[in-house]
């Protein structure tokens, strides 16, 4: 059986490095609210924990610090690629001694949209479905349709790999 090939699309430089410093200071700062979640792909995986901070979910803000991704919306809305927000969240993954490749999985069980903007630069990745790995690269978006099998990587040359990911239509 062939393996479906996957499309996205890759933006580096996303924000302006004033816009992005902005939300890397505070996602990477003492003070961020992290909360921890003991399986990362699916509530029956045994693929390890992460920690998680909600922005957005079930049509309504959930966090204090919605307000700090205004810039990324503004952007994304100029470019007409998000219609409706359906989740947001900003995920952090410890550094790990060997590369741990999360489980596959696919974000929600209906057709939508997904993106993840990298916070730091590291060795960690995100891998779509037909084997493509996309670094993590500060300050990039890769947009791609997260219905579709994927997965995430830990790291192992930073403390943690920090990123965005929202799921939209």
């Amino acid at each position: 059986m062939k393996k479906r090939k996957s499309k996205y699309s890759i933006i580096d430089n996303f924000l302006s490095d004033s816009e992005f410093v902005k939300i890397k200071d505070e996602l990477m700062g003492k003070f961020f609210p992290w909360y921890c979640l003991e399986t990362i792909a699916a509530a029956d995986s045994d693929d390890g924990m992460y920690f998680t901070h909600k922005f957005y979910d079930a049509s309504k803000i959930t966090s204090k610090y919605f307000e700090l991704l205004v810039p990324m919306f503004k952007r994304l809305e100029t470019h007409y690629i998000i219609k409706a927000l359906i989740r947001g969240k900003a995920n952090c993954y410890l550094k790990t001694t060997e590369t741990v490749r999360h489980d596959m999985h696919r974000d929600l069980t209906f057709k939508h949209n997904g993106l993840i903007y990298s916070i730091n630069n590291c060795n960690g990745a995100t891998i779509l479905e037909d084997g493509t790995q996309i670094p993590s690269k500060a300050n990039r978006m890769l947009l791609f349709d997260s219905s579709r099998p994927h997965c995430s990587t830990s790291c192992t040359d930073e403390y943690r790999r920090v990123n965005l990911n929202f799921n939209y239509f």
